[in-house]
């Protein structure tokens, strides 16, 4: 039976998917699978169900970011949350939906090139000016 990709849908203001987005690819690669990487805007969901991003919820935001902390420690990738957080997503979200469009292989170097920025290096990837430098990177 031939399975399709996996569609890996994420949300760059998410530290999860920072760390998720390093491990797809060897999952793929274990199942010999494609990706097709699906951003989405978990702020439009989190007015909707009324809730608040993590760090904004006093219990539980305090412990995702320990847990995001020792998530690093565990795979041994850099890790700081960047002074705008979290960000408003759609220009990263929509760049990637433009570069899949142009050549899927593409969207995932983008995205983990964003994430990257935006964890390890404190870029503001909302902003349209800081979204130059990881696209031409991606495309390196």
């Amino acid at each position: 039976m031939r399975h399709g990709p996996i569609e890996f849908w994420f949300e760059y203001s998410s530290p999860y998917a920072y760390f998720a987005a390093f491990e797809i690819g060897d999952i793929a690669k274990r199942h010999s699978r494609s990706i097709v990487w699906r951003p989405f805007l978990l702020g439009a969901v989190f007015k909707v169900t009324r809730m608040e991003p993590l760090p904004g919820q006093p219990m539980r935001g305090a412990y995702a970011i320990h847990d995001w902390q020792r998530l690093a420690r565990l795979r041994r990738v850099p890790f700081s949350l960047p002074a705008v957080f979290p960000i408003i997503s759609l220009a990263p979200a929509r760049m990637t939906y433009a570069v899949d469009a142009m050549g899927p292989d593409m969207a995932g170097a983008l995205a983990r090139h964003l994430l990257a920025a935006m964890y390890e290096r404190g870029a503001n990837i909302a902003e349209v000016s800081h979204l130059g430098a990881p696209l031409r990177r991606a495309w390196a």
